[in-house]
């Protein structure tokens, strides 16, 4: 009797669960390319306003590039020096942390990590802020998503759409 109950409690869950076929309707969303663009500047103005809420409350003086790079040169190495330029080897040592958050990546102590100035693989703020600097300059940087690392993050640390800020000094430049 118990095997009949169990066997007919199965048929019916099975009876009771299959799909009709019965169709669904869908509203059609008429999204525009304009549309896309709207939502693109809306989400490029709140971020510029969270940034420039933690650079007031840090009591950063910073510069603000055309891109959206905010850049504060906090010690200044020798103005014998000249200003890095792409196509140089840079090397530099640095500090990164998400906007607001703890330090998630930095160079290894008396180790910079060298790039060629707007021709390596390295965030594109990076290869900007780099051109605003001298030998022995060090800087606090600012860089909005897009100048960092984008709508993926990095897979690992940095989580997407990141406003991130480097601490950054300049090494040396061949």
């Amino acid at each position: 009797m118990f095997k009949c109950r169990y066997i007919l409690f199965f048929i019916t869950i099975a009876y009771f669960s299959c799909e009709t076929n019965t169709p669904v309707s869908i509203n059609s969303v008429n999204w525009t390319s304009e549309n896309s663009s709207d939502l693109n500047k809306g989400w490029v103005q709140d971020e510029q306003f969270i940034i420039d809420e933690f650079v007031e409350r840090q009591n950063w003086e910073m510069t603000t590039s055309t891109s959206g790079l905010r850049y504060m040169i906090y010690e200044h190495g020798s103005d014998k020096n000249a200003l890095a330029e792409p196509g140089q080897l840079a090397c530099v040592a640095y500090e990164v942390a998400p906007l607001g958050d703890t330090v998630v990546y930095r160079s290894i102590l008396g180790k910079p990590d060298c790039f060629k100035i707007e021709m390596d693989y390295v965030e594109y703020g990076i290869h900007e802020a780099i051109t605003y600097m001298r030998v022995g300059d060090k800087a606090k940087i600012v860089l909005p998503n897009h100048l960092a690392h984008g709508l993926l993050g990095d897979d690992l640390k940095i989580p997407p759409l990141s406003a991130v800020v480097y601490d950054l000094k300049l090494v040396e430049i061949e």
